[in-house]
């Protein structure tokens, strides 16, 4: 009777850890799965937000004959830091793009849903962006986290004809889909 009962004993803590390891693995593979879904709406979000910026440029474009201006400043710089050469202006989570002779707000407007974007320049046609997630921007490179990203836009000269326009999201550099190569 107690060999019987050591057995059963055995054999229920053996079922016990069993069971205990494929709940925690089954967890474990749920909690990095939604975080990965997770990721995947987001970067859906910000590249389909990068897409709506683009068409706001087009729309400009049609309506001035060039692109909006912005500082040819050394490095990368915030928007917000731009002083000189302005035709853009982010407030809240609306871009609003300004008269390139008034310099007051234009009907063309982008409003971002995916939180914590910020909007970089830079100089340079052959400028290469890097993107660094996990880290906050520098003078050369982009970075990205779940909780902020950045738009990189780049027009040369007082009438610019061609754009350059990438982000820097969680999964890294997107593609340019600007005018400017």
């Amino acid at each position: 009777m107690k060999k019987v009962l050591i057995v059963v004993g055995i054999v229920l803590l053996i079922l016990g850890v069993c069971i205990g390891s494929v709940i925690f693995i089954v967890g474990k593979l749920t909690v990095d799965g939604t975080k990965a879904l997770q990721q995947s709406q987001r970067e859906t979000l910000r590249l389909n937000d990068l897409r709506e910026v683009a068409m706001s440029l087009e729309e400009y474009y049609t309506m001035y004959r060039a692109y909006p201006r912005l500082s040819n400043a050394s490095g990368l710089k915030v928007l917000n830091q731009v002083t000189d050469k302005r035709d853009l202006k982010l407030e809240s989570q609306t871009i609003s793009f300004l008269d390139p002779v008034t310099g007051l707000s234009t009907k063309i407007k982008t409003i971002v849903s995916s939180p914590g974007v910020e909007i970089y320049t830079g100089s340079g046609v052959n400028q290469t962006i890097t993107c660094l997630t996990g880290n906050k921007a520098s003078e050369s490179s982009l970075g990205s986290s779940s909780d902020v990203w950045q738009i990189y836009y780049l027009a040369l000269g007082d009438n610019p004809q061609e754009y350059k326009l990438e982000a820097c999201t969680e999964n890294g550099l997107s593609k340019n889909i600007g005018t400017l190569k």
